[in-house]
């Protein structure tokens, strides 16, 4: 009975792996990459310096681009060098997950690692951002890593993956604090707060060889970008101008920017966390909601905490780790009551609905937010029918074949993490019918 329970489980992780494979492979080739938005500057920027050997001047960070290097050289064969350039962080994220899987599989059982990196692929926010070449996926990237190096004694490395993540997206250092702090405080080593003022320098240094100036950056961030002046009160300013208690029950609550909607996981850490009790796996933990709460820290006052006009909370990507981790954990737990398993159906299919909302339907049938210079933008924040995860079930929009193959990819993943889950919510409901039983026998009742 032990041996066809384990060839059982090694079949069950070899379809998963399999899934994962094609999963990858296949979205290679059908998702919708496209270079827009500011990644445009960013494409510009590494277009002049690859063919021009120079630095022009970008608001936003070179680090991240400037890894994409070795694709700018393979897309020399190609007469549109954005096939190839668009799918960097698609790249990028695919080479995390083969690093993630080998430092952590030493540490954890491989079933549930499986399970952790397939919803990680599709049921978070990191499909939906993996379409552009945008700075994003680099930083939450290099925290994730960077964390995980921290708590797995590879503190070299991971010091230095949590630095480039700053250095790629300055608003970071305030997570990066609360980081240093924590670490400085557990290893009672003073040694580590050498590392802001460090890092601090390096910033600067970054965004003098950008820009030409130590200052241009900062002010233009904090006196001269904003946004469309509104019906909002607080719109049209720069800076940190928007105040700190909105935009935190904007960050967490919002129905088209909350992570409680685009990270539902992150909501189970107290059923997850007796679950969670070896002492590297909580270090983990703790750095990563260190993390997702300095970003809210960063970004509560910031005029743009919506990220602009872009899918979902654009700059709490980072955040779909510990969500992924506290489903991963709940869904491979041995014991789990009917409760649980009724909530896990619930968590784990809408967070693979956010996977694949973020690929396929994205912002489309939208066009009411950006009408008029966005004067109806917060509608697309805050009015549910207006949620780019609701929208789909209110205005239909129109598929095309690939968005179609990428619907099936995502259902048969669907159906690959539902078989445990429902098996254990059968299993539950049946013990839960025969410990009840005498009041559900009707046969004993009179008139």
């Amino acid at each position: 009975m032990l041996l066809q329970s384990k060839v059982k489980a090694t079949f069950y992780f070899r379809v998963g792996m399999l899934l994962l494979f094609i999963g990858l492979v296949g979205g290679m080739f059908i998702f919708p990459f496209n270079i827009s938005g500011d990644a445009i500057a960013r494409y510009t920027f590494m277009d002049t310096l690859v063919h021009q050997h120079q630095i022009t001047p970008m608001l936003t960070s070179m680090i991240g681009p400037l890894f994409s290097l070795p694709l700018w050289l393979i897309s020399t064969f190609f007469k549109d060098p954005t096939i190839v350039i668009a799918r960097y962080n698609f790249f990028l994220f695919a080479i995390f997950l083969l690093i993630l899987y080998h430092w952590l599989r030493n540490w954890f059982d491989q079933k549930f690692l499986l399970t952790f990196i397939l919803l990680l692929a599709f049921g978070s926010m990191f499909p939906g951002h993996l379409l552009n070449y945008y700075g994003e996926v680099f930083s939450a990237v290099c925290l994730a890593l960077g964390s995980v190096g921290l708590a797995t004694n590879k503190s070299a490395i991971g010091w230095v993956l949590s630095v480039l993540a700053v250095l790629n997206t300055p608003a970071l250092f305030i997570p990066f604090i609360l980081i240093v702090l924590y670490l400085s405080w557990e290893s009672k080593h003073v040694r580590y707060l050498i590392l802001l003022p460090a890092t601090l320098i390096l910033l600067l240094l970054e965004g003098y060889i950008r820009m030409g100036s130590i200052y241009a950056e900062f002010q233009t961030y904090l006196a001269n970008n904003h946004g469309f002046q509104t019906i909002l009160p607080y719109s049209g300013r720069a800076g940190y101008s928007y105040p700190f208690a909105l935009g935190v029950l904007s960050i967490l609550l919002s129905f088209g920017k909350g992570l409680i909607f685009y990270c539902p996981g992150l909501l189970l850490i107290g059923w997850a966390w007796k679950h969670i009790t070896h002492p590297i796996e909580r270090k983990m933990l703790i750095l990563w909601f260190f993390i997702v709460l300095g970003l809210v820290l960063a970004y509560a006052s910031w005029w743009a905490w919506y990220g602009g006009w872009y899918w979902g909370p654009r700059f709490f990507l980072f955040a779909s780790v510990p969500a992924s981790w506290i489903l991963a954990k709940l869904i491979c737990a041995s014991r789990k009551s009917l409760l649980l398993c009724v909530v896990l159906l619930c968590f784990m299919s809408f967070s693979l609905w956010v996977g694949v909302d973020g690929v396929v339907f994205q912002q489309k049938t939208l066009d009411a937010c950006t009408a008029n210079n966005y004067a109806l933008e917060s509608l697309c924040w805050y009015v549910p029918e207006f949620s780019p995860l609701l929208r789909p079930f209110i205005t239909h929009a129109t598929l095309q074949l690939n968005d179609r193959l990428i619907l099936i990819l995502f259902a048969v993943i669907w159906l690959y993490v539902m078989v445990p889950l429902g098996r254990d919510f059968f299993q539950q409901l049946r013990i839960t019918y025969l410990t009840h039983r005498p009041l559900v026998n009707f046969s004993s009742w009179k008139f």
